[in-house]
């Protein structure tokens, strides 16, 4: 069962997107922006949220140059705004993380909060295209991240 900090959290979510949300039995919540980010919010513990955003897909086999890159892209990620990326290796799915510790989170504030998470998503997947189109790994050339509490409402986003 989710944490009650949790789920008013995801109440205040809901009541600001207007759309009603609930964690189903793992704890998972899923939201679909813009028809094209994919976001899961997670009650890890009594006092953090995760945030997940699909990246998309790692290919098969897992060639190194790309497994570099995104221990590389991971590096810059920690670096720069405390995100990680991440493997599903049930899934071959490839997620931006983030811990959200619910006592630094308001419910005033959490819909800018998933919105700047949905941000990043954004431009990580936008970047991975990109990097696709022109035939593989570019280095570290990876799109301005912003800093947490740096991106705009929600409600611009949508």
């Amino acid at each position: 069962m989710p944490s009650p900090t949790c789920l008013a959290l995801l109440q205040a979510l809901s009541q600001t997107i207007g759309i009603e949300l609930s964690f189903d039995e793992r704890q998972h919540c899923m939201l679909m922006l813009d028809d094209d980010i994919l976001i899961s919010l997670r009650c890890l513990d009594d006092d953090t949220l995760g945030l997940y955003g699909l990246l998309g897909e790692f290919p098969q086999p897992r060639p190194a140059a790309d497994l570099m890159a995104l221990l590389s892209v991971n590096l810059l990620l920690m670096e720069r705004c405390g995100m990680s990326v991440g493997l599903d290796r049930a899934t071959d799915a490839v997620l931006l993380l983030e811990r959200l510790p619910v006592a630094g989170v308001t419910r005033e504030d959490i819909a800018d909060r998933v919105a700047q998470f949905a941000d990043q998503v954004r431009k990580l997947v936008g970047w991975l295209r990109e990097r696709d189109d022109a035939g593989g790994p570019s280095g570290d050339e990876m799109p301005a991240l912003s800093a947490p509490h740096a991106i705009a409402a929600f409600g611009q986003i949508v």
